[in-house]
């Protein structure tokens, strides 16, 4: 090959790098996307309108009556409960751990009696027994004081309002990918599923009803996972109220 061709053919391939460098000279690197907003910007803990207010769409998020009441629900009897019986669970929770705040103090007293029985007959071992066990009802009988204003006031705010709902399917997404129920980086690290004190997280792993249906099928949503998947509507789950806030007129 001629010495000239032979140098053009080495002087094609510099050549193409350096037309398509100038073809993106001059064009601006797309900016990375912006972070996600931060959940504490969008939701604000407002137990007096009855939970988590998403200031992004007006909406209040509840609490999870299976956190409370044990209760799981079918779809239709999830949707008829929240929407006449979502209050009343509340407040039968404050019920039912005031007969459970006395049962403890019942059952305290009787342990502390055992325990001074059995120091009369120097039965060290047995009065340790059941003095642990007398301190261990106290115990559960002040968690149930401490707790049963906090179900009181939950339920008088819930009996308030009479558009309580289940989520629908756009709702749920929205709120997994804002992080609401995420315990971590990127979450709002405080939903709590029950007005009791303390942390409350969530029942995260179990199936939680929407009010969007696909056939003869329900869409969930996952907490945990921050996933969204269908199950039969005859299947039971966890179901979370929300309602529509009206902001007041300014």
């Amino acid at each position: 090959m001629p010495r000239f061709l032979r140098l053009m053919s080495c002087l094609v391939p510099i050549l193409g790098v350096f037309v398509l460098s100038l073809a993106h000279a001059g064009k601006p690197t797309p900016p990375p996307p912006p972070p996600p907003p931060d959940p504490a910007t969008i939701y604000e803990w407002k137990p007096e309108l009855g939970g988590w207010l998403d200031k992004s769409r007006n909406l209040i998020w509840g609490y999870t009556p299976t956190s409370f009441e044990g209760t799981n629900a079918s779809y239709q009897w999830a949707v008829d409960t929240v929407k006449t019986n979502y209050a009343t669970m509340l407040l039968n929770t404050a019920v039912n751990m005031q007969a459970h705040a006395q049962y403890c103090l019942d059952r305290s007293e009787i342990e502390f009696d055992l325990a001074e029985e059995a120091a009369a007959i120097e039965d060290w071992e047995g009065e340790a027994y059941h003095l642990n066990r007398a301190y261990g009802y106290l115990a559960l009988r002040d968690r149930d004081l401490a707790n049963i204003p906090e179900f009181q006031y939950a339920g008088a705010v819930a009996s308030q309002y009479t558009n309580w709902r289940l989520p629908t399917k756009d709702e749920a997404s929205d709120a997994l990918n804002k992080g609401l129920f995420r315990y971590g980086p990127g979450g709002l690290n405080g939903y709590d599923c029950s007005p009791a004190v303390g942390n409350q997280e969530t029942y995260r792993n179990w199936f939680t009803l929407t009010s969007t249906l696909k056939g003869t099928s329900v869409w969930v949503f996952l907490p945990d996972e921050e996933t969204m998947t269908t199950v039969s509507k005859t299947q039971w789950c966890d179901f979370i109220p929300v309602r529509t806030y009206t902001p007041p007129s300014p």
